[in-house]
């Protein structure tokens, strides 16, 4: 799906959910690793959100979110605390944003979990940013980009991460430093990722607040609308 093909991805992600709740899977209890029906959810709402049902996405997440406690596996729910936290970031909804990234340090901080303490940190970062105190999400930010650094960790998360920390700067009305930032989401992640139009969305947002002119701002946003449009 983040090679281009999102509709396709996304059937073949529903077809592996139906499958996994027709019966049949065995479950192995592992202390680490997430529940593949778990991420299939997801993954399954990054994509609806991409495709543009914001509801259905969330949807998705909460039945990831769910089915990671019936499963009683603390991995998973940090897990899916997490992404469901990263959806409502996207969605502007800081206060949901913090509840996940709250449950997720939880968990994390119980069962010992430093990958997703330091993840579950930069997103209550965010959250805490949007919620009207940036220099205290910058601060909480910080904390978690400093734990995330001495682990050994997914690359997939490292631009979704500058992006955050693009936003977490433009609150505290720090745009060169966000400019940074997401020019360097968008250097690893590429012009002809699916997530490149939401990257160049915040690119215009900082250089738009000062990191640059208005002219440049325009640019970013068209990219991002022409780039959308190649994924539908």
């Amino acid at each position: 799906g983040f090679t281009g093909d999102l509709v396709g991805a996304l059937r073949h992600m529903d077809d592996a959910i139906a499958k996994f709740e027709a019966g049949g899977y065995r479950r192995r209890r592992l202390r680490l690793g997430i529940d593949p029906r778990v991420s299939c959810l997801t993954t399954c709402g990054f994509f609806l959100w991409l495709l543009g049902f914001p509801d259905s996405a969330v949807a998705r997440d909460d039945r990831a979110v769910a089915l990671a406690v019936e499963l009683d596996h603390p991995y998973s729910q940090a897990y899916a605390h997490y992404h469901a936290g990263f959806l409502h970031h996207w969605r502007r909804e800081p206060e949901r944003v913090r509840d996940h990234a709250t449950r997720a340090l939880e968990i994390a901080e119980s069962s010992d979990l430093p990958i997703w303490r330091a993840l579950g940190t930069c997103l209550l970062g965010a959250a805490t940013s949007s919620l009207g105190e940036p220099g205290e999400g910058v601060r909480l930010f910080e904390d978690g980009i400093g734990q995330y650094q001495g682990l050994r960790t997914p690359p997939v998360f490292w631009p979704f991460i500058r992006f955050m920390q693009a936003g977490v700067y433009l609150d505290a009305n720090e745009p060169v430093q966000g400019l940074a930032h997401i020019d360097e989401a968008l250097a690893i992640g590429g012009l002809d990722h699916p997530i490149a139009p939401l990257f160049l969305i915040q690119r215009g947002d900082v250089l738009l607040a000062g990191a640059g002119s208005k002219s440049d701002a325009r640019t970013a946003y068209q990219a991002a609308r022409d780039i959308a449009r190649k994924f539908l």
